[in-house]
Parts: structure tokens; C-alpha cells; sequence
């Protein structure tokens, strides 16, 4: 036994200072070993079917990692950090559940749901809300980050006015493919301001302060500065949010010049030449000074067709169609009367593209999600980290016992091969 380690480990002259555990076909049957393995975690993630990274138990942590991340940022640009709600919880869930079972992207559903709506339905007095929206998402960090590269989205989650959310993620279709939608909802809590009941006293002599009554007045009652100077304005007789802004619907104004029918509206895309060409067809009754469409980072100046108060207008994207539609975002429609304060108003999207993840994509989704539910990620890591242990102790004897015998080929492909394992441990 002890010779049999002396040869295959140590160098000797016996072996001719090769031990034969690093012998060229050794080292090459090992490599073939590492690769092997590593294809056959690559088939299972490609085996894997779409509708698996969707179920509950799997995107079900995507929800604190969201909602880690946009603390993170709020300290970071000096807010304060949020806390959970449970009644925006329940909100943001049953927007996010209403648009999987719908099928449907929009801040105002077809049922005619708006985020006040789904605040009243869990019971969220606030005096100040807002929402983010966001459908087919793979990663959380993605989602994220496509919402910080969106000003109306980053305005939300960094507003100081907010000190409460809830998140809500639910699988579904979209055009009969499988997709995850989002919801988050903001709020800063309503408040109820004290206020001393003064009485006349004729006689017996006026009481102790201590018994002096105190009353309560509602927060609806008490119209803040903010709230005046920033009065929310829907359209027509239906409330359209302002989505990615704050509104406060105690303070709804209804334009009585104009009307927008958002059932007449869409925004429809199509490649050019590799390139995503956005066009909005907005429907506009009355006297308006401008009216545009906003979706990402993206704003589309729509001018009069001639058409029936039809409004049109597009733009030409950097970006794919598989780029912008990694993470989709509603739209928007910012109407401005001639005589009257900018309204915001839902448009829908014609269609979207739901943009299948990369080979590479669904093994790094299948890493973070199935991982822990599988193991076996975990099972080839650890194979490759004691494959790593054992030939790097094995090339430490190869090269201190007998410094001066060195086969430099030998070094070189054991080299090789643990750099490998390195890189199928970390990956």
C-alpha cells in the first residue's frame, strides 16, 4: 500500500519523478470527467420546463431580495428605509394576481381596477401612494435594475414622502407563455391630527387642564400644503392613477374639456433593421396642448391625425426587441389641456414580447432558484472543490519533494486542469 502512494503520488526515482496520478491521459481523463459533469447539471437546467421557474416556491424569494434592494437604495441616496405592510402586501398581490389571471399589463385593468382600487380592497387609509409595475423578469437584480433605469419607477422607490410597501409577484400567462408579473405598492399611512376642544365655562370655576377634552378630526378633513399644490387629475368619470407618480385621490379633478378613451389607445412595436420602433395612437377629445407617451426611459411626442381626435406619433429605440422587452413596463399617456392642470392616463400595449432567457441565463436562474430546492448544484460543487483539494495537493508533493527533477509539462497540465475546476466551481 505504501509503495502504491509513493508511486502515484511521489516523485522518485522509481517513477522517474512522474508520479502517476498526473500522467498526461490521467489529467486528461480527469478533464473530460469535470466537463462531463458539468453537462449533465447543464442538461437538467435545459430540461428543465419554462413553467418551473414561475411556481411559487421559486419566486417566492425574489420578493425579499426586491425589496433588500430598494432599501439599499433609498439609504444610500439618504432616505429612509421602508418597512412591510401587510395591507400593501395584500394590495400589491391582488394587482399582480388580477393581471396573471387576465392576462393583461396595464395600471387600470380591463376590469377598470386602479391602484386605489386595490388599496381600498385591503383597507390602506394613506395619504400618499404610488406603484410600480413589471412583467417577465428572470432575476430580481434584473427587475431592479430596470426599474432604477426608469425615472417615473426610481422616483417611487425613492421618495421620501413613502414610508411603506408591499410587493406581490404571481405567475401566469402572457400570450400563453409562462411569466412572472409585479406589483409594488407605496404609501405613506393617514395620519390623524389632535386638535383642543375649546368650551365656555360660566360656572364652577374652569377645570384642571387635565380635564380638559380632547378631539379627534379625521385626516381627510385637514387638506395638506402638499396635497393642495398637488392635486391627482383622472380622466373622464373613471380615476386613471398617475402609475408611477404619487397621487393623493382625495384631491381627484375630473377635466371636463377633455376626454381620453384609453380603449381607443395602444402602443404598438415592431424591429426595423434590428432596432425597436415604438408607435402610440392615442384617442383625445377637446382642446389640448400637448399630448405624449412615456414607457421606460422613452417619451413619444403624439401630434393630430385628422382622424377622429386620433393622436399619433413614434420613435426609433437603441435598443432590440429582446433588450427592451427583458423586463416589460406599462405606458403612459400625459395629456395637457389648454385650459387646465397635465392629466395621466394607462395605455395599453398591443402585444409584448416575452423574451425567453438565453442558455447561459436559465442555468445562472436555475443556480439561484432551483438550487436550493435540487441540490444538485450544490452536489457538483463540492465535487469539483474536492477534486480541486486533491490535485493541488498532488502537484505540491509533484513539485517540493524533488524541486530539482521537475517535468514542466507536468506542471503545466496539472495547472490546467485545476484551473478547470476553478472555474466550474465558481460558474
Amino acid at each position: 500500500m505504501k509503495s502504491t502512494l509513493k508511486k502515484y503520488f511521489i516523485p522518485h526515482q522509481g517513477n522517474n519523478y512522474h508520479p502517476h496520478i498526473l500522467h498526461t491521459k490521467r489529467t486528461i481523463f480527469y478533464s473530460a470527467l469535470a466537463v462531463a459533469s458539468k453537462a449533465i447539471v447543464m442538461a437538467f437546467v435545459l430540461a428543465v420546463p419554462s413553467t418551473v421557474f414561475v411556481l411559487p416556491d421559486v419566486i417566492a424569494p425574489q420578493e425579499a431580495k426586491v425589496f433588500a434592494l430598494v432599501n439599499e437604495l433609498r439609504m444610500k441616496e439618504g432616505k429612509e428605509p421602508l418597512t412591510k405592510n401587510v395591507k400593501l402586501n395584500g394590495s400589491a398581490s391582488l394587482k399582480a394576481t388580477e393581471m396573471a389571471d387576465t392576462q393583461t399589463f396595464s395600471h387600470t385593468g380591463p376590469t377598470g381596477h386602479s391602484l386605489v382600487y386595490f388599496l381600498k380592497q385591503t383597507g390602506y387609509a394613506y395619504s400618499v401612494a404610488g406603484e410600480n409595475l413589471a412583467m417577465g423578469f428572470s432575476d430580481a437584480e434584473e427587475l431592479f435594475d430596470a426599474w432604477v433605469k426608469s425615472p417615473k419607477h426610481y422616483d417611487n422607490i425613492v421618495d421620501a414622502d413613502y414610508l411603506e410597501t408591499g410587493l406581490g409577484i404571481s405567475a401566469g400567462l402572457f400570450n400563453d407563455i409562462p411569466t412572472v408579473y409585479v406589483a409594488e405598492h407605496f404609501g405613506m399611512p393617514k395620519k390623524v391630527a389632535t386638535v383642543p376642544v375649546v368650551a365656555e365655562v360660566v360656572s364652577p370655576p374652569p377645570p384642571p387642564i387635565s380635564q380638559v377634552k380632547i378631539a379627534t378630526i379625521p385626516k381627510e378633513q385637514i387638506l395638506s400644503e402638499k396635497s393642495q399644490a398637488k392635486p391627482v387629475v383622472v380622466a373622464m368619470s373613471t380615476p386613471i392613477p398617475t402609475n408611477t407618480v404619487k397621487e393623493n385621490v382625495a384631491k381627484e379633478i375630473v377635466p371636463e374639456a377633455v376626454v381620453y378613451d384609453p380603449t381607443k389607445s395602444q402602443l404598438i412595436w415592431e424591429e426595423v433593421d434590428g432596432q425597436l420602433k415604438l408607435t402610440a395612437t392615442a384617442y383625445v377629445a377637446g382642446e389640448v396642448k400637448t399630448v405624449s407617451a412615456e414607457v421606460k426611459d422613452y417619451k413619444i411626442e403624439l401630434l393630430p391625425s385628422g382622424d377622429n381626435n386620433i393622436y399619433v406619433g413614434s420613435i426609433m429605440t437603441k435598443e432590440s426587441a429582446d433588450e427592451f422587452f427583458k423586463v416589460v413596463f406599462p405606458a403612459d399617456v400625459f395629456i395637457t389641456p389648454k385650459d387646465g392642470e397635465a392629466f395621466v392616463g394607462s395605455m395599453a400595449w398591443q402585444s409584448v414580447k416575452i423574451v425567453s432567457p438565453s442558455v447561459l441565463e436559465k442555468y445562472t436562474l436555475a443556480k439561484k432558484t432551483l438550487g436550493p430546492i435540487t441540490g444538485i448544484f450544490a452536489l457538483s460543487r463540492n465535487i469539483y472543490l474536492g477534486l480541486l483539494i486533491f490535485f493541488t495537493f498532488a502537484l505540491f508533493l509533484n513539485i517540493v519533494v524533488a524541486i530539482r527533477r521537475q517535468h514542466h509539462h507536468v506542471i503545466a497540465q496539472t495547472l490546467g486542469l485545476i484551473g478547470l475546476l476553478v472555474l466550474f466551481y465558481v460558474v
